[in-house]
């Protein structure tokens, strides 16, 4: 969970102006990270479905990650 610490601040620096977007970062990164670890040392134990939990939690947060960096591109109406 370090890394996704990490990647928050880094994305913090870079969308100075989004903190929201910076922490869903973060969590999307760990989240992301988490799943893949739990892939890999399925053979030391855990519930059969947390690959599956953990990813589906994962893929929500890419997914808002994602629309939370275009949606914030869209230009201001004037009026």
């Amino acid at each position: 969970f370090q890394i996704g610490i990490g990647t928050a601040l880094v994305f913090a620096l870079i969308w100075q102006g989004d903190a929201v977007l910076a922490a869903l970062g973060g969590g999307a990164t760990a989240a992301t990270l988490h799943w893949v670890v739990h892939i890999w040392d399925e053979e030391f134990g855990g519930r059969e479905a947390d690959p599956y939990l953990l990813g589906l939690i994962a893929l929500i947060l890419v997914l808002v990650f994602v629309w939370r960096l275009f949606a914030g591109r869209e230009e201001p109406r004037r009026y």
